[in-house]
């Protein structure tokens, strides 16, 4: 998640002229990630000893999970 947060996730700050407060912009929300690679985690198949991966691509971020149906 370090990695991820210093090198992939980017923000910009967006001022307006009418008020002093100013919007930062993210082109990925940390808390999604973080959230998706749990949920990766959680619904792991761990019989099958496949690791989950995460791409990083220019236009995106795949989580990739070979699960297996959750039996509950």
């Amino acid at each position: 998640m370090s990695y991820i947060q210093t090198n992939i996730i980017k923000g910009r700050v967006k001022k307006y002229s009418d008020r002093a407060e100013a919007d930062k912009i993210f082109n990925y929300p940390y808390e999604a990630i973080e959230e998706a690679l749990a949920n990766a985690v959680y619904h792991r198949n761990y019989e099958l000893r496949e690791p989950i991966e995460v791409r990083i691509l220019p236009e995106s971020i795949e989580i990739i999970n070979y699960n297996g149906i959750d039996h509950r």
